[in-house]
């Protein structure tokens, strides 16, 4: 998977450290579980998703790696939820805010999952204050589907039927 300015690969085992630095950065986490995560629980994490990408090649959670410096900026997830249904998500690193990496990185999970006969709608679901988010998924056609909780904590769901018609 690739942008304009930025690559997706997998996790692998080696690059946990690289997690870490995300999950761990209080910034990033304060409109994802309200705190950032300990050592223990950030490996409990990327062990599930290190299993879940040896599952399936084409989703998954991926490493975002800036194609200009080679950097891991970000992590963004394509994971199923249901037989038909996948949920997208992304992280990125404070000094990559407000420079369009977040439009970046969903235009291409929602382009990739387009791409997935299985896959036949979208959810995210983000943080009722996150207004940027917000503005990036109604941006790729995500309506706000209801409010509820996420891991104890307020969240907003957002939904994109990815009818055959539209896709690309």
């Amino acid at each position: 998977m690739l942008s304009r300015r930025l690559s997706f690969r997998h996790y692998s085992d080696k690059d946990f450290y690289s997690y870490f630095q995300l999950v761990s950065n209080e910034e990033v986490m304060r409109m994802i579980l309200g705190r950032p995560l300990l050592k223990d629980e950030a490996r409990v994490r990327f062990n599930d998703m290190i299993a879940m990408n040896m599952s399936n090649s084409q989703t998954g959670h991926f490493m975002v790696i800036d194609r200009g410096t080679s950097k891991n900026m970000g992590h963004a997830k394509l994971v199923m939820t249901e037989s038909n249904q996948a949920e997208i998500g992304y992280l990125i690193l404070p000094e990559y805010w407000k420079h369009g990496y977040g439009t970046e990185i969903a235009e291409a999970l929602v382009k990739r999952s387009k791409m997935i006969a299985e896959i036949e709608c979208l959810i995210a679901i983000i943080d009722p204050q996150n207004v940027v988010s917000r503005k990036i998924l109604e941006k790729q056609g995500f309506i706000f589907d209801y409010e509820g909780m996420y891991y104890g904590l307020p969240a907003i769901y957002f939904i994109l039927e990815l009818s055959n018609k539209n896709r690309k």
